[in-house]
């Protein structure tokens, strides 16, 4: 017998265990940000089916109490708090998984907004207020309802909207909502993109770029229609 064609076929040269691991690295470079985008772009769908029923619940109780809207609260820390909120004005006509609409697959607080049936997007609190009627509200396939709230939002279940008065800057913004929440990048928040809701119940992501030149306009999105 040959030892050494014996040697050969019994394993792996040096080079050819190169080439393998070459090919594995590849493979890694290529599959991973394809699972990733794929991640993202379920999770952004999973984001627009949840604003979309959220938005069907505000239709139906607009539908029955004259045209308005359920109002928001500051403080969600007693009974009588809570019943005042959309939040919970909201369950009668979203069923037994309502709790669940409200949870972002974005929200890095998810658990504790679930524990504290608190929400991760929260309304606008310019149109709850004070356009409240939807009569009244201007354009309103542009005006936003709801937002993805900020990672600074307490989970806890204090806020179940945002503050219309602080969104004139993009810094005070980023308190705010999180328009970066897909493929965002902490050193540049305008990099990536969000979902956000209008008031005629249609949903759709907006990069958060688009929302940084309104922004940087003087635009504030929350009293003004979002456009491109």
């Amino acid at each position: 017998m040959n030892l050494q064609a014996s040697s050969r076929s019994a394993g792996f040269t040096l080079v050819e265990l190169l080439v393998v691991v070459g090919i594995i690295g590849v493979l890694t470079v290529v599959a991973v940000p394809a699972a990733l985008g794929a991640i993202s772009r379920a999770n952004s769908s999973k984001d627009l089916s949840n604003m979309r029923q959220i938005g069907q619940g505000l239709a139906l109780y607009a539908g029955e109490n004259e045209g308005r809207l359920p109002p928001s609260s500051c403080l969600l820390e007693t009974e009588e708090e809570m019943q005042r909120s959309w939040i919970n004005a909201l369950k009668a006509y979203l069923g037994e998984k309502y709790d669940e609409l409200r949870i972002s697959p974005s929200d890095p607080f998810r658990a504790t907004r679930r524990q504290f049936q608190n929400t991760s997007y929260v309304i606008n609190d310019e149109v709850d207020s004070r356009m409240s009627i939807m009569q009244r509200i201007d354009a309103p396939s542009r005006r936003v309802l709801l937002f993805l709230a900020s990672d600074s939002k307490n989970p806890r279940g204090q806020e179940d909207h945002i503050h219309g008065a602080y969104m004139g800057s993009w810094n005070r913004m980023l308190g705010e909502i999180k328009p970066d929440a897909y493929s965002g990048n902490k050193g540049n928040r305008s990099r990536g993109s969000s979902p956000y809701l209008f008031a005629d119940f249609h949903a759709e992501i907006i990069p958060a770029a688009q929302i940084k030149t309104l922004a940087d306009r003087g635009v504030n999105i929350a009293r003004a229609p979002v456009t491109n």
